[in-house]
């Protein structure tokens, strides 16, 4: 921006001001980064409706997981036996699902045993 200074009608100075948007630039591009990964719903009209989730998609990766190999044993959580239940966390330890963050949760709640059930079973190979 320039202002003229000026008295009496004659210009007797100017007042520049400069920016660097350098700073405003980089947080904006970093914003739309994280923007695009958001995906919203189609506009078809006004009475579309959006939803939103919130789900992190490796924990819902991790739920599918545990529950297709609890499927596999053909037996509901209630009636296996440790051994069965042991094998079960042994496959899911063995295809890295355990690495991921809430997962010994998830498998104990699924198997109805607690937390550290889970991770002796892990411990016990």
């Amino acid at each position: 921006s320039t202002f003229y200074i000026k008295n009496k009608g004659k210009l007797v100075g100017m007042l520049c001001i400069n920016n660097d948007m350098t700073p405003v630039n980089d947080f904006k591009a970093s914003v739309q980064t994280l923007l695009s990964g958001l995906q919203v719903g189609k506009e078809e009209g006004p009475e579309t409706e959006y939803s939103e989730t919130l789900a992190n998609p490796l924990t819902s990766l991790a739920n599918s997981i545990i529950g297709k190999t609890i499927a596999n044993f053909n037996v509901a959580p209630t009636r296996m036996s440790s051994e069965e239940k042991q094998r079960i966390v042994q496959q899911l330890n063995d295809q890295g699902v355990l690495l991921l963050k809430g997962a010994v949760a998830e498998i104990a709640q699924q198997l109805r045993i607690s937390e550290g059930t889970v991770y002796r079973y892990i411990n016990k190979k």
